[in-house]
């Protein structure tokens, strides 16, 4: 059950965005994700701002072999849009919002964030041992700098297809994930 305030805030922010679609957006950064399957390396630069989405993320799992490096075919900042009959918050990136709960049940619900980013991923294998292409969501939230961070940055990975497919891993980024505003001109 969603508590008052959050469904006051759902109702608001359902007020401000019903009727909006993914909501474009541009982030970057990486670091070192200190998740369940061990330390990867993550980096992401996206941006839906124009009229195309372009991006890259390399991805590095230190203690499997997951390895890749993939073009970023979307790019969604989060915003929530309303709230269902059993009271759960609806947002623009539902992926994400359905991984975190799979994955961290018990963690801020994702689309909350200021800046809680979806992004799509056709990636390569960059091992040698398991060639071949796939794709993959990245879910990264940037959570602040200095004394207005709210938390550490948080990243959330699935390997959807390819030879990587079913490897999951979440948790906190030891480096800095930011989010930027759309700018006319529209690309970095």
């Amino acid at each position: 059950m969603i508590n008052t305030k959050r469904f006051f805030l759902g109702l608001g922010l359902a007020a401000l965005t019903l009727g909006a679609g993914p909501c474009p957006g541009r982030v970057t950064g990486g670091g070192i994700l200190g998740g369940l399957n061990g330390r990867d390396t993550i980096a992401v630069t996206g941006d839906s701002c124009g009229a195309t989405t372009k991006g890259e993320f390399e991805y590095v799992a230190h203690v499997s072999e997951v390895k890749m490096h993939g073009d970023v075919v979307g790019v969604t900042q989060c915003v929530a849009t309303g709230v269902d009959q059993n009271g759960n918050l609806i947002t623009t990136c539902p992926q994400c919002q359905a991984l975190s709960t799979l994955l961290n049940p018990s963690g801020q619900t994702f689309g909350l964030g200021a800046a809680d980013f979806e992004v799509d991923v056709s990636y390569r294998s960059t091992n040698p041992a398991f060639p071949g292409n796939g794709q993959a969501l990245a879910c990264v939230s940037d959570n602040g700098q200095g004394s207005k961070s709210t938390g550490p940055d948080v990243a959330f990975v699935q390997v959807v297809s390819g030879p990587f497919a079913g490897y999951t891993n979440f948790g906190d980024v030891q480096g800095n994930i930011q989010h930027h505003k759309c700018k006319s001109g529209n690309s970095f």
